[in-house]
């Protein structure tokens, strides 16, 4: 079965990009800024402002990504899963919902936080606002910008569990007091796969390889910035837009 690349969205600690921009994507020290989690998608969705912004950032960049594969819009529901990979989850807000607990002298926390306690509870929101219906789930990770989401969404449509896959990895850093020193450089990077969508053009094909590695436009890649780099990206980008998309802009999501 022949499996395209057909869609990217990312976020960073600074801005927010699609396919078109993936030459001006890098990893900085820092945290998902405002501008980056301020996100406003399409009436009637509400504006997420109880999300973490760890997940304000995931939904954006799996958002963004299934806008740039021609996939946003629907009428009923479908069948397109979600799959990320992940080292911290959502680390923070554990932490800020103990904190919370011990706060109240052991009582009940703040359920803005509960709510949100779950490394897959952005799966939930892009579900209802993308219509999709496939499997979801997040994996956990050592490694920044793991192909594991990646490979099993692959696996996910060989098997002809869904047509289409959302699949990447996020991370948010390891917050204080655990960080011991380490940068915090914040990511989301979702790609969209499956059958070409008609009258648009992929990326490349995309396939698993020897013991689960994986070929783009058949060279092996091994960590999801390899996607990002490759000339399929480099070749199009757009350079009058090389700071990617403006979060604040109306419409922009």
């Amino acid at each position: 079965m022949r499996i395209s690349l057909l869609g990217i969205g990312w976020a960073t600690a600074s801005t927010l990009g699609t396919g078109k921009d993936a030459g001006a994507f890098s990893l900085a020290p820092g945290h998902f800024t405002e501008a980056v989690t301020n996100i406003r998608l399409d009436p009637p969705y509400p504006r997420f402002g109880r999300m973490d912004d760890v997940s304000k950032a995931a939904l954006a960049a799996v958002v963004l990504a299934m806008k740039d594969a021609g996939l946003e819009k629907w009428d009923c529901k479908r069948a397109i899963g979600i799959i990320a990979a992940t080292r911290t989850g959502c680390l923070k807000t554990d932490m800020d919902y103990f904190q919370d607990i011990l706060s109240h002298g052991g009582g009940s926390a703040s359920p803005h936080h509960f709510a949100y306690t779950l490394p897959s509870t952005f799966i939930g929101d892009a579900s209802i606002y993308l219509g999709i219906t496939g499997p979801g789930f997040v994996v956990q990770e050592k490694n920044t910008l793991s192909l594991t989401g990646l490979g099993l969404a692959l696996d996910t449509i060989c098997r002809g569990e869904a047509a289409h896959m959302v699949a990447g990895a996020y991370d948010a850093g390891i917050p204080e007091p655990l960080g011991f020193g380490e940068d915090s450089k914040p990511y989301a990077v979702f790609l969209v796969i499956g059958k070409a969508v008609p009258g648009r053009m992929g990326y490349g094909e995309i396939e698993t390889a020897h013991r689960g590695t994986v070929r783009f436009r058949g060279k092996p890649i091994y960590n999801l910035l390899d996607i990002l780099r490759a000339d399929p990206f480099l070749s199009k980008k757009d350079s009058s837009n090389r700071k990617g998309i403006d979060p604040c802009r109306p419409g922009s999501l």
